[in-house]
C-alpha cells in the first residue's frame, strides 16, 4: 500500500516551502493527511499564510488556558532575585487542564491542543490528555474531534493509503 498520512517536524521556514512543493506535486489533494508537530504549530504564525499551501493541516500544541495563570501577587516580594529564580525554573502546581510542570525552565505539558490549519489561521477541534484520550472538549469524556477540514477541502476522513500508481510527479526529499 501507498503510505498517505505523514508527520512533519521542521522549522517554520523550512515546513513553509515544504508545503508549497508539497502541494505542486498534488499531495495536498483529499485522501492525505499531514499532520505538524508541537515545535510548528506553535510557530503557525511565522508561516506565509497567503499561499494556502498548508490548508487542511492538523497540528498539535501545548494547551495552556489564558485563565488558569498563578496569580504573582500571591508570591510576595522576594528580597533577592536569587530567590526567585528557582521558583520559576522548576515549579509544579495542580491546574484546570492538570498538572501544571516547569523543569528547569520548560513546561512539560500534559494537556495538547489539537488544531486544523484553515484560511490564515488554526481552528481548534479537540484536546488530547493522558487521562481522557483524544476529545472534542477539555475535561469532557465526547472522544472525537469536532469536524475537521482535510486537504483537498473536503471533510471525509482519508483512509490514509493508497493502492499504489505510477506518477511522474513524486516528492523525494534530501536529508543532510
Amino acid at each position: 500500500m501507498q503510505t498517505r498520512v505523514f508527520v512533519v517536524h521542521a522549522l517554520p521556514e523550512l515546513a513553509s516551502r515544504f508545503f508549497k512543493k508539497v502541494d505542486e506535486t498534488g499531495m495536498m489533494e483529499d485522501g492525505y493527511v499531514w499532520i505538524i508537530t508541537e515545535g510548528l504549530t506553535s510557530r503557525l504564525h511565522y508561516l506565509d499564510h497567503k499561499d494556502e499551501s498548508m490548508q487542511g493541516v492538523l497540528g498539535v500544541m501545548s494547551y495552556i488556558p489564558k485563565d488558569s495563570k498563578m496569580d504573582f501577587d500571591d508570591i510576595g516580594t522576594l528580597e533577592t532575585e536569587t530567590s526567585l529564580l528557582p521558583l520559576i525554573r522548576n515549579f509544579r502546581f495542580d491546574g484546570l487542564t492538570g498538572d501544571f510542570n516547569v523543569i528547569n525552565g520548560t513546561l512539560q505539558a500534559s494537556v495538547y491542543q489539537i488544531v486544523n490549519v484553515i484560511g490564515n489561521g488554526e481552528k481548534p477541534i479537540g484536546f488530547w490528555s493522558p487521562k481522557n484520550g483524544i476529545t472534542k472538549k477539555l475535561n469532557d469524556q465526547t472522544n472525537g474531534l469536532k469536524p475537521v477540514t482535510w486537504p483537498g477541502d473536503t471533510h471525509v476522513i482519508p483512509k490514509g493509503w493508497r493502492t499504489p500508481v505510477r506518477n511522474k510527479n513524486r516528492l523525494r526529499i534530501g536529508v543532510q
